[in-house]
């Protein structure tokens, strides 16, 4: 298991985690195909851009830096990630 799948389920685990560096949040946001957008401060503008069964799909997160990332952040891309899944397997069952 590579540690980004190790990340992912940690992330995705139902007890959130709390000791989540900035740094793992964003390399696990670049590995979910999330771009860095822009950087306004201490805000990150991440932007998930895909067209996934012929529909645009467009997510965007902004996360403070920080570490340890805080708890409703580290909700945000869960559900973000578990949306992009849900609009992949969508197309999948139709």
């Amino acid at each position: 298991m590579s540690t980004h799948e190790k990340l992912k389920e940690r992330i995705l685990s139902p007890r959130v985690p709390r000791d989540i560096s900035f740094d793992e949040l964003a390399s696990f946001l670049n590995k979910e195909e999330f771009i860095l957008e822009r950087v306004r401060g201490s805000h990150h503008f991440f932007v998930y851009k895909k067209i996934i069964n012929n529909k645009s799909v467009i997510i965007p997160l902004i996360i403070p830096y920080g570490s340890p990332v805080l708890k409703c952040y580290i909700l945000n891309a869960r559900n973000a990630v578990k949306a992009i899944e849900e609009a992949k397997n969508d197309g999948i069952s139709d």
